[in-house]
């Protein structure tokens, strides 16, 4: 991935890697409690049950602490950590607006602020057909709209922000990484506290 060849190239700085992604929690307890969610919500007579939405809230508003584990664990004595799926704020799927739906979403905000906001997102990006031919879990369409999503939680974001073509040769895009990793103000502060 870019991420593992980004870190063999940056061998002067200890350089940590997370994946935050949905299979690869950080506490027993919550990667049990995402297993259950899911094998109620894949049985058709537990899929629209009350116990299946208790759980799921649960699961959103934890989600947030179980990532900030991950991270801490992440960041021990590393100066820059690079982040694979990081948990933008806003990300998390809202509940319906009313009844238990809105107290859900009021508390997943809450626990949002648990996680710190990125020093400098790089979005991945490229041609969509390009793209998704490489790895084709979703149809188009939804990897388009899922793009889309994407860009516009980047775009409302502070702070630094680029976006990196991965429709090209990996070496390029690593190169265009470290281009901007040198040029950044953020990255700067950080190393130069």
């Amino acid at each position: 991935t870019l991420i593992e060849a980004l870190t063999r190239r940056s061998r002067v700085l200890p350089v940590g890697t997370a994946y935050l992604g949905y299979n690869d929690f950080g506490t027993a307890w919550f990667t049990r409690l995402v297993r259950r969610v899911n094998v109620l919500a894949s049985n058709p007579s537990t899929a629209d049950s009350l116990r299946l939405r208790i759980l799921d809230a649960v699961r959103a508003i934890m989600l947030p602490v179980d990532t900030r584990v991950r991270m801490w664990r992440a960041e021990k004595g590393k100066v820059m950590v690079i982040y694979d799926r990081f948990p933008l704020p806003g990300s998390e799927l809202r509940p319906r607006r009313r009844g238990l739906g809105r107290l859900v979403g009021a508390a997943v905000s809450l626990a949002e602020r648990l996680i710190p906001h990125p020093d400098v997102v790089f979005l991945l990006h490229g041609d969509p057909e390009t793209l998704w031919a490489r790895k084709q879990e979703y149809p188009l369409e939804v990897f388009q709209r899922g793009q889309d999503w994407l860009r516009a939680v980047v775009d409302g974001l502070e702070g630094e922000k680029y976006l990196i073509a991965t429709d090209c040769a990996a070496e390029q895009s690593l190169d265009e990484i470290q281009s901007r990793l040198s040029e950044s103000a953020a990255v700067r502060r950080i190393l130069y506290r």
